[in-house]
C-alpha cells in the first residue's frame, strides 16, 4: 500500500492514521502499528485529489460496518482540492445528505463555495472549518454541510487589516477549555499563524457566528 504525495493527516479515537493520499486519489487508513486498514476511493463520490482530512473529536472511523445511523453526529471530512469539492461522511463512511458533498465544483468566490479547499478540522460541537486557499478565507459549516459563515476574508480594496488571511492552508481548533476553542490558521501567504475566537448563535438563529481576531505568530516567532 504505497503512498503518493500524502498531504492531510489525522488520527481517530482508535489511533488509526488517516491521510489524504493525493496523487493516488484516495484516503488511506492505517492501523496504529502501520498496517493497512482500508481506503476511501470513489465510494459515492469521485475523489480526484484528496488533501485535507478531519474527523470529529473522539470518533472512530469505520468502513461501512453497519447501515447508516441517522443519529450519528460524528463526521469525517475530506477536501478534494482540485475538484473543488468537500465531502462529508458519518463515522462509518456513509455520505451525509443527498450526495455527501458541498461546493459547486466551479471554484467561485461566492459565500459557501470555495476555490482550492485545502484542509479541514471539526470542533467539539460539530462545526466544520475549511481553508479556502484561493479565496483567502476559512469557511464554516454545520455538521450537515450548511454554510454558517467565514473568517479572515481580505477586503477587495484598501489597506489589509491584521485579521485578513492570504492563501491559508491548515486549520485546527484548540481543544483546551482554557482557550475556549480558539481557531488557529496557518496563514501561508502572510508567513504566520493567525488565532481567532468564534462564537456561534443558537442553532435556531440564522445569525452568522461572531469572529474575533486575537493575534498572530509571525515568521520571526514574535507576537
Amino acid at each position: 500500500q504505497l503512498l503518493n504525495q500524502p498531504e492531510g493527516l489525522t488520527i481517530d479515537a482508535a489511533h488509526k492514521l488517516i491521510t489524504g493520499d493525493s496523487f493516488n486519489g484516495r484516503v488511506a487508513v492505517f492501523n496504529a502499528n502501520g498496517s493497512f486498514a482500508f481506503e476511501l476511493r470513489d465510494i459515492d463520490s469521485f475523489l480526484t485529489f484528496p488533501t485535507g482530512v478531519a474527523i470529529s473529536p473522539g470518533a472512530t472511523l469505520t468502513n461501512r460496518t453497519h447501515a447508516q445511523d441517522p443519529n450519528d453526529t460524528n463526521r469525517f471530512v475530506v477536501t478534494d482540492k482540485y475538484n473543488e469539492y468537500v465531502y462529508i461522511y458519518d463515522s462509518d463512511l456513509h455520505p451525509v445528505g443527498a450526495t455527501g458533498r458541498i461546493g459547486t465544483g466551479l471554484a467561485t468566490s461566492a459565500d459557501g463555495d470555495f476555490s482550492s479547499p485545502s484542509s479541514a478540522t471539526i470542533d467539539a460541537q460539530g462545526h466544520i472549518y475549511i481553508t479556502d486557499y484561493d479565496n483567502s478565507r476559512v469557511n464554516i459549516y454545520d455538521l450537515n454541510g450548511v454554510y454558517l459563515g467565514k473568517l479572515g476574508t481580505p477586503p477587495t480594496t484598501g489597506a489589509i487589516p491584521p485579521d485578513a488571511l492570504q492563501s491559508p492552508y491548515g486549520v485546527t481548533v484548540d481543544p483546551s477549555p482554557l482557550h475556549n476553542g480558539r481557531v488557529i490558521v496557518s496563514d501561508s501567504g502572510n508567513s504566520r499563524l493567525s488565532f481567532y475566537n468564534v462564537v456561534f448563535a443558537p442553532p435556531s438563529s440564522p445569525t452568522p457566528p461572531t469572529v474575533t481576531y486575537l493575534f498572530s505568530l509571525n515568521a520571526g516567532g514574535s507576537l
